[in-house]
């Protein structure tokens, strides 16, 4: 029998900046992960004892978006 796979807890953060450009357009700027904290899967066996599956980063991603509001 193969032992559980569980995803460790890890830092995120993300970030949203937006700005309203006169009456109907906005400016919205997002960052998602911006620590790019590593994502760390590992067996978790009964005795306690924990083994890595992996261990990876997704990535920073940024957006930079313009809106308009009728």
């Amino acid at each position: 029998d193969l032992p559980d796979v569980i995803e460790l807890p890890r830092h995120l953060v993300d970030l949203t900046l937006s700005k309203d450009l006169g009456e109907h357009w906005n400016l919205t700027f997002r960052v998602r992960d911006l620590l790019n904290s590593p994502v760390r899967r590992s067996y978790e066996f009964n005795s306690g004892y924990d083994l890595d599956f992996d261990i990876f980063r997704w990535g920073t991603t940024y957006a930079l978006s313009v809106s308009y509001n009728i």
